[in-house]
């Protein structure tokens, strides 16, 4: 039983770590829609602010769904937001006008980047192997694992803890060791 439980685990740790990026990310665009509101205005999409709290409101409730009960309509569901956002992100990123922030992150300055579309695409991944086995829900997977699953949700925290740094802090940590032109 601990080995099912376990095996079950190893899908819906990173599962469950994109799904809680999608509830940070819900949560910083309703708190701080305007650059969420940039980018939808850059792609012509009316609405501004309203239209940048309605996508952080569905961000965070098909999070909560992911992670209330991580079916496979659930993981289809996560794997179509993730592939959107990395078209999103790699049109950003192709533009000749870049944007101060791709919106990710609400008030956090996050420039469009490559690494944006690498850690959708990544998640996208991750929600697509969920969508052929669907993670068991936490309701029944942590009382099967050690100490009542508190070292699994730590783990699905600092993943997501970890996900929200690498698209805060990557980009500009990496753009600092270009060589410099002139």
């Amino acid at each position: 039983m601990l080995a099912d439980a376990l095996h079950g685990s190893a899908g819906a740790g990173p599962f469950l770590a994109a799904a809680g990026l999608l509830l940070v990310s819900g949560i910083a665009k309703l708190r701080r829609p305007d650059a969420a509101a940039d980018v939808l205005a850059s792609f012509r999409v009316p609405g501004g602010r309203h239209a940048a709290r309605a996508v952080g409101a569905a961000e965070l409730g098909l999070a909560a769904w992911a992670i209330a009960a991580p079916d496979r309509a659930a993981a289809v569901a996560v794997c179509a937001a993730y592939a959107l956002f990395a078209v999103v992100a790699a049109a950003l990123v192709a533009r000749t006008v870049p944007l101060a922030s791709c919106g990710c992150l609400g008030e956090t300055r996050t420039p469009p980047s490559v690494v944006h579309v690498l850690l959708n695409v990544a998640c996208a991944g991750v929600a697509a192997v969920a969508v052929a086995a669907p993670p068991p829900a936490l309701d029944e997977l942590l009382p099967s694992l050690p100490l009542g699953g508190a070292p699994f949700v730590l783990g699905v925290l600092a993943a997501t803890w970890l996900a929200v740094a690498v698209l805060a802090h990557l980009p500009q940590a990496l753009a600092a060791y270009r060589p410099q032109r002139g």
